[in-house]
């Protein structure tokens, strides 16, 4: 993976996490909030209700039972909207007392339509939500509704003048607040999932950015090679990290294009101080060689010694056409070489080595072939082609 989609992955989740740590804050505030509204509206409930029933001053449990839980229904649309005298029931009113074994004593109209198994660990929570399955239609559920509707239950723990403990359970619906959340929710996702697309095309856009002088340098080094070691890169900002790295580069570059010098210079001065003393070597092992007088011992010892001689020459000329090479200097002399003559010294050079090897070696020119090539080049050539037959 490069780079650039690194920087954008790694950034976008870091923006991911942020998005969602700060929504998921700002959610489950909103959320509490709710449950906090939700939780006065039935502390306030209760608290009429225990003041109009006088539940603080109950004694027996059979109290408790003979109470009348009902409330005044809600007003018809077709009573008489002027009659203020008559009270106004409430939409939904689920209202429970258990006892300390948590076995129904009392219940509203409602507790009984939608029952609800009340347990010990749901009285020691705040609150706590309940799910009805398939509810008739009611005013306060309102119509049209899903299978599920929800309602948020509290529960309160009262004793009676005998110390005996009794639970009042109160609910209160759920469904439209638990609506709104699912859609916050989807709201919520849509947006993080639409804002992670744009921040990742625009981190892509950001890094490519970013990268962009590394770029720059990376093509202006693909366009340096072993002859033109002189380029460098250019440099805008040596104030940055790129600027830095570029400065790196052009003393790196610096100092290979000074081994590169070094190595050129020490290869023409090894070769022009090896050539003069092999070529005086040589000759005079040829003019030995000459000599009849001398046994086959000797002469073989001589061959020997001037295979190697031919060897090393041949090695420094090629050391110097490296040389020239590298300092862009060569240059192709042309003049009128007899190549008979050519083929005639190189077969004499090597004639001695290809006898002991029991190599005969012959050349079939013209006398008279005369050709335009440079003298140098191409005995380095025959040699060359000689040693690979």
């Amino acid at each position: 993976m490069k780079i650039r989609t690194r920087l954008t992955v790694f950034f976008t989740l870091i923006f991911l996490v942020l998005f969602l740590v700060i929504f998921s804050f700002l959610f489950e505030s909103f959320k509490m909030k709710m449950f906090n509204i939700l939780d006065d509206r039935i502390n306030h409930l209760v608290k009429k209700i225990i003041r109009d029933k006088k539940l603080n001053e109950i004694t027996y449990y059979e109290e408790l039972i003979k109470l009348d839980l009902t409330l005044p229904r809600r007003k018809s649309e077709t009573e008489n909207k002027d009659d203020k005298n008559e009270k106004k029931g409430v939409p939904f009113f689920w209202f429970a007392i258990l006892d300390d074994k948590l076995n129904i004593l009392n219940q509203s109209e409602y507790a009984k339509m939608y029952p609800v198994k009340i347990e010990l660990k749901d009285t020691k929570k705040r609150f706590f939500i309940v799910k009805f399955n398939n509810p008739e239609n009611d005013n306060f559920f309102t119509a049209d509704r899903e299978s599920l509707t929800y309602a948020i239950a509290k529960s309160y723990r009262m004793i009676t003048r005998q110390n005996k403990t009794f639970y009042i359970v109160v609910l209160h619906p759920f469904t439209e607040e638990n609506d709104y959340l699912k859609g916050l929710t989807s709201i919520i996702i849509t947006i993080v999932v639409a804002f992670l697309v744009i921040i990742f095309m625009l981190g892509l856009l950001y890094a490519g950015y970013s990268l962009s002088p590394i770029k720059k340098i990376i093509r202006q080094l693909n366009l340096i090679s072993r002859d033109e070691l002189k380029k460098r890169i250019s440099i805008k900002n040596d104030k940055d990290e790129i600027g830095e790295l570029s400065q790196s580069i052009n003393s790196l570059l610096d100092r290979i294009e000074k081994a590169f010098l070094m190595e050129k210079q020490f290869i023409s001065d090894v070769s022009h101080e090896f050539k003069t003393p092999i070529s005086s070597l040589r000759l005079s092992i040829e003019s030995l060689i000459n000599d009849h007088e001398l046994n086959d011992i000797v002469l073989d010892k001589l061959g020997a010694n001037l295979e190697v001689l031919y060897s090393i020459d041949f090695l420094v000329k090629k050391l110097l056409y490296l040389s020239k090479l590298e300092q862009g200097i060569i240059t192709i002399k042309k003049e009128k070489i007899n190549l008979n003559e050519l083929i005639l010294k190189i077969i004499n050079n090597l004639q001695f080595i290809a006898q002991n090897k029991n190599i005969k070696l012959t050349g079939i020119v013209d006398k008279n072939c005369i050709i335009d090539a440079d003298n140098e080049l191409l005995y380095i050539a025959y040699i060359i082609l000689s040693k690979t037959v």
